[in-house]
C-alpha cells in the first residue's frame, strides 16, 4: 500500500482509489472470517481497506466498473462478471477461476448470493423474467425508464449466502444515446 500511495491516480476513478489509500480504514488489526486462497493451497485473512459512502457512476462509453484490490487478472474480472450475468450461476465449477472458491460448499455453491438473485424471475411489468432480462427489455424497448435497477441484496435469503454481497445493487440510464451505470 505505501508504495502505491506514491503512484496516486489522476482520473475520476483514481479519486476513489487515492482516497482509500490516503483516507481509507484498513481492517488488518480486527479478525475478518473471509479468507484468500493462495497459489499453493494455503490461506490468508481477507483483509479490506474501506471508506464510507463512496458511489460511483460510470459513463459505459468511456469506462467499466472493474477495479479490485485482488490479485486479479483483468480477464477473470471479465469471466466474474459473465459467470455472474450472463450464466447467472451461483456455483464456481461454472466459473474458469478460483477467486470465489474460499465461499464454495462442497458442491461448489456460494449460497443465494449474486447471481442466485439474478436468476430468479418474478411476475414484472415486462413480464415473467428475471432482473437482467428486464434490464435488457428496458434498455432496448424503454430507454427512458427511470427506474431500470438491478438488486442482488435480498434479507430474506442473507442467513442462505455465503458471502452477503459487497457490491450489490446497480441503477442503468440512457441520457442522449450514452449508457450509464451507477454501481452500489
Amino acid at each position: 500500500i505505501e508504495k502505491k500511495q506514491k503512484q496516486l491516480i489522476p482520473t475520476e476513478l483514481g479519486k476513489v482509489v487515492n482516497k482509500l489509500l490516503t483516507e481509507g480504514f484498513n481492517d488488518k488489526d480486527y479478525e475478518v472470517r473471509p479468507k484468500w486462497i493462495n497459489e499453493d493451497g494455503s490461506t490468508e485473512p481477507a483483509h479490506t481497506i474501506k471508506t464510507f459512502g463512496v458511489l460511483r457512476s460510470y459513463d459505459l462509453s468511456k469506462e467499466f466498473p472493474i477495479l479490485t484490490l485482488r490479485t486479479q487478472p483483468f480477464k477473470t474480472a471479465v469471466k466474474e462478471v459473465i459467470w455472474m450475468w450472463v450464466k447467472k450461476s451461483n456455483n464456481i465449477k461454472d466459473l474458469d477461476a478460483h477467486i470465489w472458491d474460499a465461499w464454495a460448499d462442497e458442491d461448489g455453491s456460494i449460497g443465494k448470493t449474486y447471481s442466485y438473485q439474478l436468476a430468479q424471475k418474478y411476475n414484472l411489468p415486462e413480464g415473467y423474467m428475471d432482473q437482467v432480462d428486464a434490464l435488457i427489455y428496458n434498455l432496448k424497448n424503454n430507454p427512458m425508464n427511470r427506474r431500470m435497477i438491478v438488486t442482488m441484496w435480498n434479507p430474506k435469503d442473507l442467513k442462505e449466502m455465503n458471502l452477503a454481497p459487497c457490491c450489490y445493487e446497480t441503477i442503468w440510464d440512457v441520457t442522449d444515446g450514452r449508457l450509464n451505470c451507477t454501481l452500489i
